[in-house]
């Protein structure tokens, strides 16, 4: 399954972005209500957002360098780029 196909690979890169983002618009939101409502922030809460954005961006970056790997892997095998189903002449 996965010697065939980059979606696994795609898939890291994929969720990697998504944690990251939504991370990222957590914190966004929890500045706000500090900076703006003067509501006070759990000290736990920062330490989450952070260490799931690090998290993100570090599935994104492995994602993106298994895509790498990947497409290395499909080039060293030597696979023709297309099968001839019948041969004329």
């Amino acid at each position: 399954m996965t010697s065939f196909s980059y979606v696994p690979l795609q898939m890291a890169t994929y969720f990697g972005f998504i944690v990251s983002t939504i991370s990222f618009l957590i914190g966004i939101y929890m500045l706000y209500r500090k900076i703006f409502l003067d509501i006070p922030l759990v000290g736990y809460a920062s330490l989450i957002v952070s260490l799931f954005f690090l998290g993100g961006v570090i599935l994104l970056v492995l994602g993106v360098i298994g895509e790498y790997i990947g497409r290395i892997y499909t080039e060293v095998q030597n696979r023709p780029l297309y099968i001839i189903k019948e041969e004329t002449g």
